[in-house]
């Protein structure tokens, strides 16, 4: 839950500086990993102990990550940082006096 939320106001508070941008929008792309992978669990699963399991994992992971962000260190998430990195670009304020 803390993924998306603090993945979204760093996004939108810090959207001048570039690495903000990027760590914020890998948050919002892990959160909606952890999500989907919770549902499959959810759904394919007999029984529910893996539910908790991959949210305790998730919630670990991305503290993890935004202690890393916190120390100034780089983190890419294979497979998902290239998508950071397109959706952070997307997002940086554009100049509106066309300079």
């Amino acid at each position: 839950m803390l993924g998306p939320i603090t993945g979204a106001i760093f996004l939108f508070l810090d959207r001048n500086d570039s690495v903000v941008r990027k760590h914020a929008c890998q948050a919002l792309l892990l959160s909606a990993v952890i999500a989907v992978a919770w549902l499959a669990v959810a759904i394919l699963s007999v029984s529910f102990i893996g539910v908790p399991l991959v949210f305790w994992a998730g919630f670990a992971f991305l503290l993890y990550m935004a202690y890393l962000a916190n120390q100034k260190k780089s983190f890419e998430i294979p497979f998902l940082n290239d998508y950071a990195q397109r959706l952070a670009d997307k997002m940086a304020p554009t100049d509106s006096q066309g300079k």
